[in-house]
């Protein structure tokens, strides 16, 4: 089993109360954590950050939608686990395209999004 402290989450919301709740979540049971405000932003910090293990994105963003941006950043981090996180679920779950991951509907509680990356990442 992975040591949490060892697993970088990109948490990627252009919610400005959900980026920092989110972030704040994973960072109490011990996960390092980089927050981006948009798609850009997340590429950016996936370029300088290359041992990131989880993109946990929202899907509708400005510029660059949560599904584009796991595209994008896949092509260079094939490796890289991705969360969908949305307040839109019945909107986007039928969106043609691959989904890299899993759809958490907002609003969650914190116990099911530590169960949701805890599943992903196997920490």
């Amino acid at each position: 089993m992975l040591d949490r402290a060892s697993l970088t989450i990109l948490v990627v919301d252009d919610d400005e109360s959900m980026l920092p709740l989110t972030a704040t979540i994973l960072r109490r049971v011990g996960y390092q954590v980089l927050t981006a405000r948009d798609g850009l932003e997340a590429l950016a910090a996936l370029s300088e950050n290359p041992g990131i293990a989880l993109l946990l994105t929202d899907i509708k963003m400005p510029r660059i939608d949560g599904f584009k941006l796991a595209d994008m950043a896949k092509v260079h981090h094939p490796d890289l686990k991705v969360l969908y996180v949305t307040g839109f679920a019945d909107d986007v779950s039928t969106k043609p395209g691959v989904h890299h991951g899993k759809i958490l509907e907002k609003p969650y509680v914190p116990r099911q999004l530590r169960e949701e990356v805890r599943l992903l990442l196997g920490a």
